[in-house]
């Protein structure tokens, strides 16, 4: 049984001898970039490690001198896309004409373990095991439909950066496909959504300036300068074969779009696959929200173009949906308040029913209920929103963003339509009774400490005989009155 070295030595090396002639047209077509793109600290032991893929012995063979062939490694998609607009980078998406395998004996001969909590992989060699204090790990992330692997996750000190190999997708359905790999990024790039996300920069330094940019569709470089938001190849392909590229091309349109309008392509093909079937609820959820969370984004805008091509409901299904949001949501970035404001024409009991839903934490449900019961601001349930606020961690200034919210700008100046409810909000953003204006079941002494006598307020009351299980009621009522007095007190000052 030939060794793994063995493998790779035979199998490798004939098809790099097949694809060197058609890698020397490729590699002619690239832009120089005047300011080239420096790989930051933790993305540099990934980058040298390819760097030193030439130099990986093959065989055991001491009479031989065979090493792996030198593997390339780009910067791909959206962190390409960023650099070239002068943004730092989200993600640290990578590429490489190296198979999953060799990614690994690429890595592991670099010094990084394999973490053997994430996918089994059943590597034909013997990978070094992670502990939790090793810096440089690495793991099986993606497979496609039928199981092949496709994405390696490297990581160094806690950053990760996910290496895929170049692929074409065939039988793609919603995002999910069989994975052929190819050799190089300009087949690689035909699979990807749109031309400003299908741009590599290849890694050549780890420490230095990376400057060759390759632009398989010859319009990524340009759109992205242009903010021309447009799809690889046909609109109507592309989300055919995933159907949530209908909503990044929204989010990136809203972002990037300067102003244009949108592509003509797409305009017409949204209509055909905006029904979403197939798609998860929580792949549509998370996209749409990372275009409400991000501080580029005109929620203003965003909203509306959900609205206009009827999405909006399959974020937000069966309630109604405010989709004329204020200016100052695009300054305040809060997607509890950017909620609370598209839900507020429905009960609450619709609302937490709908955010009850798949995708949806608790605490999101729970926040944006809190604002929803902030806008019948009613002191009788002034201890309950006091002990909400408290639990939830909600900050005067949210308070006072969701007030601000309601003001109506007319002539160049502001009004406030409910000016008594806009200042008792105002005044429970910074409401904190102090702790000796409630009582507790029993006296305290000078000291403070819980005596065993009953409150004298509860003895004066006549009810200090009650049975236990109506002491909460008791109590409750009378911090009730309590809450009402210091509040009324600290509005008038």
């Amino acid at each position: 049984m030939k060794s793994f070295k063995e493998f790779v030595s035979n199998r490798i090396i004939n098809e790099e001898q097949k694809k060197e002639a058609s890698d020397g047209d490729w590699k002619k077509e690239y832009v120089k970039l005047k300011k080239g793109f420096i790989p930051p600290t933790n993305m540099r032991p990934v980058v040298q490690a390819f760097l030193d893929s030439g130099s990986i012995p093959l065989t055991d063979d001491i009479s031989k001198t065979v090493t792996m062939p030198k593997k390339s490694l780009f910067l791909v998609g959206g962190p390409v896309r960023d650099f070239l607009l002068g943004k730092t980078p989200d993600d640290n998406d990578l590429a490489t004409n190296a198979k999953p395998e060799q990614i690994a004996l690429i890595l592991h001969s670099a010094g990084f373990k394999l973490v053997v909590n994430g996918p089994k992989w059943n590597l034909p060699f013997n990978p070094k095991i992670a502990g939790k204090d090793d810096k440089k790990k690495y793991y099986l992330k993606g497979r496609d439909k039928s199981g092949k692997s496709f994405v390696v996750a490297a990581i160094v000190n806690g950053e990760k950066f996910d290496v895929a190999t170049f692929r074409k997708d065939s039988n793609t359905v919603n995002g999910k496909s069989d994975v052929d790999f190819v050799d190089n990024p300009h087949e690689d790039a035909s699979r990807r959504d749109l031309t400003m996300n299908a741009m590599y920069i290849e890694l050549t330094k780890a420490d230095g300036e990376n400057n060759k940019l390759y632009d398989p569709t010859k319009k990524g470089y340009h759109d992205t300068h242009s903010g021309t938001v447009r799809t690889v190849g046909k609109a109507e392909d592309r989300f055919g074969e995933d159907k949530i590229r209908i909503l990044r091309a929204l989010r990136l349109y809203a972002k990037y779009g300067k102003g244009n309008p949108l592509d003509q392509d797409i305009e017409k093909s949204i209509p055909n696959f905006k029904d979403l079937d197939g798609v998860s609820y929580e792949r549509i959820r998370d996209e749409f929200l990372k275009g409400l969370d991000d501080k580029e984004i005109d929620p203003r805008k965003y909203v509306k173009l959900y609205d206009r091509f009827g999405l909006i409901g399959k974020v937000l299904p069966g309630v109604s949906v405010r989709s004329e949001v204020p200016v100052k949501l695009r300054d305040k970035k809060d997607r509890f308040l950017a909620l609370a404001w598209m839900l507020q024409d429905n009960p609450i009991e619709s609302v937490r029913k709908v955010l009850e839903g798949p995708g949806w934490s608790n605490y999101e449900r729970d926040m944006v209920c809190y604002f929803l019961n902030l806008k019948e601001f009613d002191l009788d349930s002034l201890s309950d929103l006091l002990d909400g606020r408290k639990m939830l961690g909600v900050t005067k200034e949210q308070i006072r963003a969701w007030v601000e919210l309601f003001d109506v700008v007319h002539g160049g100046k502001v009004h406030t339509p409910r000016r008594m409810w806009a200042k008792r909000l105002r005044t429970f953003s910074s409401f904190q009774p102090k702790h000796d204006e409630l009582i507790g079941w029993n006296s305290r002494d000078d000291q403070g400490n819980p005596t065993r006598d009953v409150h004298p307020e509860i003895v004066q009351s006549g009810l200090h005989d009650v049975e236990p299980h109506f002491r909460k009621s008791v109590l409750n009522k009378i911090n009730s009155e309590k809450l009402k007095k210091a509040f009324a007190a600290a509005e008038a000052s």
